[in-house]
């Protein structure tokens, strides 16, 4: 910083920064030239309800011969669970126990110089049955509103 008996010297002018190679121009706000994705999605929902993209076979379960490599489609009931409420609750409370673990590393990290594996896999394993109990209690609640 000058002091004050010093004057402000000025600034040397630089040379101007060289022009773009791509000219700047407006947006062309004129409209689409062709067809909008609404257009495409219109055309495509049409067909659908038509039923023309999908062979017959693959809607009856029955494969031709000509259509070997359409996959059989099967429509999955509402009673139809593929895991059960035991499956939904393992899957729950696994993916919830590695979300506590890796937060409780990046709090040690932030906090602390050296991580202590044993303090975080107690604290995990000590989560991990009242983790369990949400996805048991939810699911034992819907079922009671079901029926």
């Amino acid at each position: 910083m000058p002091s004050k008996t010093q004057p402000i010297r000025k600034r040397e002018h630089a040379q101007p920064p060289p022009q773009p190679e791509i000219k700047l121009a407006q947006p062309d706000r004129s409209g689409p030239k062709g067809k909008t994705l609404f257009d495409l999605a219109e055309e495509r929902q049409a067909l659908l309800d038509k039923g023309k993209p999908f062979p017959k076979a693959a809607t009856t379960g029955k494969t031709s011969s000509k259509d070997d490599n359409v996959p059989k489609v099967r429509v999955m009931e509402e009673d139809d669970e593929p895991i059960g409420p035991f499956g939904q609750a393992a899957f729950f409370t696994s993916t919830l126990a590695m979300l506590h673990f890796t937060l409780d590393v990046l709090v040690q990290h932030q906090y602390k110089q050296e991580i202590e594996w044993g303090t975080i896999v107690r604290r995990t394993g000590m989560v991990v049955p009242g983790i369990v109990t949400i996805p048991c209690h939810s699911h034992s609640s819907v079922s009671h509103q079901l029926s």
